[in-house]
């Protein structure tokens, strides 16, 4: 997952921007149904993205889309421009929308297993055989990057549970049925230390 290529989100979010963009002055030439096509293609992009990976990038770029979505639908609704056909398309596409749920399997499947990988990389081992990679050679040549060398093991075992312990508090708190999340810890846990529990 740390080597996914970020370009086609730069890609994506610009055509999510200029569809955007396009909606709006389809709206103001008074065209709702060619209005309605670059909202479509806003959505598609949110479900491309939702089945082509599962990354936190992945989730928030889709979050992104539907902010424009929403935003475009909400600059015809304060302008009465949209027809009954297109608020019922509206409608439609946006019960499809599932924002929380993009978010909440992106971590569970893919940012908890970067993290951990991260810090498995960072470790003394893991540097020692990525010692090869151009990036990591050149970490070691700094002073800051020359560290992880001499840091106990055992540190990023305990900052890899951590940040277990620590996303999985949040997976908890998310009712993805309901559609909401409350992120309140229960007193008698500390966060700051999991294997007290």
């Amino acid at each position: 997952p740390i080597t996914w290529p970020l370009m086609h989100f730069v890609n994506t979010r610009a055509i999510a921007q200029t569809m955007s963009a396009h909606a709006k002055a389809c709206l103001l030439l008074g065209r709702p149904g060619a209005a309605m096509s670059d909202l479509a293609i806003l959505a598609r992009l949110m479900t491309y993205l939702r089945e082509s990976e599962s990354s936190l990038v992945s989730a928030m770029v889709a979050a992104v889309i539907a902010g424009l979505y929403v935003d475009v639908v909400a600059d015809g609704m304060s302008e009465g421009l949209w027809q009954e056909p297109q608020w019922i398309e509206i409608q439609e596409q946006l019960r499809r929308f599932e924002l929380l749920k993009d978010v909440t399997q992106a971590i569970r499947f893919g940012e908890r297993a970067a993290s951990n990988v991260l810090f498995e990389t960072l470790s003394k081992a893991g540097v020692a055989a990525f010692l090869d990679r151009e990036f990591w050679a050149g970490m070691l040549d700094r002073p800051s990057g020359s560290v992880y060398l001499f840091v106990p093991r055992g540190w990023f075992y305990q900052n890899q549970l951590l940040n277990s312990h620590l996303t999985q508090q949040f997976l908890d708190a998310v009712d993805e049925l309901a559609k909401r999340a409350g992120m309140e810890v229960p007193r008698n846990e500390n966060p700051r230390s999991p294997q007290q529990q």
